[in-house]
């Protein structure tokens, strides 16, 4: 294991590599902070080659290096293919009385479509994301998207309910690739102290897609029939995949470098296979430091997922809201995560440079002390909405209530997966492949159990259950800050690596508390 485990984390990776660079704090000490490849060699990289055409495209540059208008357009790609399938997963679920009633089929089918497109995203990125490392990002976006709109067609022409639902697990297979690949494309482009920012702008397509796409698809179903809800998906499918085609270069430094040759043409071992790569990543979820921060993911992510189950209902029969207007509601849930990448993405860049300059080393585990702020609004969010609907207070109250629980789920997406990205590197994206399908499935499973749960314990019970949880799993951070650099650099590789050492020698001279 220790053997594998050295494969999976190399030396060089992202954000943790030997070289270093000097930058000047205000009284002009030198602070050593780590550089991510996507930083490094830019004297390498020809200054004569243009992104001009798919030649360039193919190609991608030879070290990582990108300019600042091409990491743009790259966030625009990989933001807009994450979005698809967190959306394609609950557009339709206005027109399932359409569904169940055109096909002839029960509730409990129809409703069973939901609950494949929850499962082929929860298990998608557990072949998708080792597979990316191992042909590149590039191919894996492309032949996902194909998947993704041969299940829209079967979708569309769907004559039974069997091959609906068959389309809808195919469809939810394609689409769930851009969750993971997407954010290892952020992690090969952008350096350490960019990616929060980054990460924010791309989890906001993800966290919103839920939100926002019941209102489009209830839009769609009721003017253009519920089959064209599968149309538009299959032309945003199709459009998606004309822009990596051509806007999406291959990020994978290893492709890149050539590091999947094999030993007797490199000279080395050659790069794990795909399923050992997955299988390092799970057994590493074993860590406190590593399953923590994917707990609490899992843990607000999945309490977002008792709105959609209970609130049309809930506000239909307390506030007379009629569906429109519900949509409205469930989507003002979106405002709060546009604030949380916004503001998230930043804040946690910012505790990166604040405690670099304090340590005179950059330390992973100082970007998830931005979390403290979601760990408090979620289950604040949470208590308000469940009491506040108990007892009937004024609808504008529980608002807040939907934008607190959506800003912080932004907030520690964010943060989780710009932690991944520092202290894991070029292998991101098995580890938030995992991290993905435990937060999907937890999110499937309230989903489940929210109706039977408010029916027996109350509002009030079942959403103070789920602040509860998120409360204790928020612990478990606060433990990753105070303690979970020695705990990291007690492991394997980072044991082994004298950077670690160094990161752990700088929190030692410096830590006072969590708070600092």
């Amino acid at each position: 294991m220790e053997e594998t485990a050295e494969t999976l984390l190399e030396d060089d990776r992202a954000g943790a590599t030997p070289g270093k660079t000097t930058e000047k704090s205000e009284d002009d000490a030198s602070i050593s902070i780590p550089q991510p490849l996507s930083t490094q060699s830019s004297t390498s990289v020809a200054r004569s080659k243009r992104w001009r055409g798919t030649r360039a495209i193919l190609a991608g540059p030879s070290a990582g290096v990108y300019t600042l208008q091409r990491k743009r357009v790259i966030l625009a790609v990989v933001s807009i293919t994450g979005v698809l399938g967190p959306l394609m997963g609950t557009i339709f679920s206005p027109a399932l009385p359409d569904v169940e009633r055109d096909l002839s089929t029960t509730d409990v089918l129809a409703n069973l479509a939901l609950t494949l497109s929850q499962v082929g995203m929860a298990l998608s990125p557990l072949f998708w994301a080792p597979l990316s490392e191992k042909i590149g990002r590039r191919p894996v976006l492309l032949i996902s998207q194909m998947v993704n709109i041969g299940g829209s067609v079967m979708a569309v022409l769907s004559p039974t309910i069997e091959v609906f639902l068959v389309a809808r697990l195919v469809s939810a297979i394609g689409s769930g690739a851009g969750l993971v690949v997407g954010a290892a494309v952020v992690s090969d482009v952008f350096p350490t102290e960019e990616r929060g920012r980054a990460m924010g702008v791309f989890m906001m397509g993800p966290l919103l897609g839920p939100a926002i796409a019941p209102p489009i698809g209830g839009v769609l179903a009721r003017f253009l029939g519920w089959r064209h809800i599968f149309t538009t998906t299959g032309v945003l499918a199709c459009l998606i995949l004309l822009s990596t085609l051509f806007w999406l270069p291959e990020t994978n430094r290893d492709i890149l470098e050539g590091r999947t040759s094999s030993a007797a043409t490199s000279g080395g071992p050659p790069k794990p296979s795909a399923i050992k790569n997955l299988w390092t990543a799970i057994t590493y979820q074993r860590k406190i430091f590593v399953c923590g921060p994917t707990i609490l993911q899992g843990a607000v992510f999945g309490s977002y997922y008792a709105f959609p189950g209970s609130l049309p209902r809930d506000w239909q029969n307390i506030y007379s809201f009629n569906t429109a207007q519900v949509g409205l509601v469930v989507a003002t849930i979106g405002i709060g995560m546009v604030a949380g990448s916004l503001f998230g993405g930043w804040h946690a860049d910012r505790q990166v440079r604040i405690w670099t300059q304090k340590r005179k080393v950059w330390v992973p585990e100082d970007r998830l002390r931005s979390q403290f702020l979601g760990a408090v609004t979620v289950p604040v969010g949470l208590l308000l909405y469940g009491f506040g609907i108990q007892y009937r207070i004024p609808w504008g109250i529980l608002i807040i209530s939907l934008v607190l629980v959506g800003y912080g789920n932004m907030v520690i997406s964010t943060c989780s997966s710009a932690y991944y990205m520092d202290t894991f590197g070029r292998s991101f994206a098995s580890i938030n492949g995992v991290a993905t399908c435990l937060r999907l499935i937890f999110s499937a499973v309230v989903a489940v159990v929210v109706v039977p749960g408010i029916a027996g314990m109350s509002h009030a019970g079942f959403f103070g259950l789920l602040a509860g949880i998120c409360v204790l799993t928020g612990t478990i951070v606060l433990a990753i800050v105070a303690r979970g650099t020695e705990w990291r650099c007690a492991e394997e590789p980072w044991k082994s690596q004298p950077q670690s050492q160094a990161q752990l020698e700088a929190w030692r001279a410096t830590k006072k508390g969590i708070f600092g």
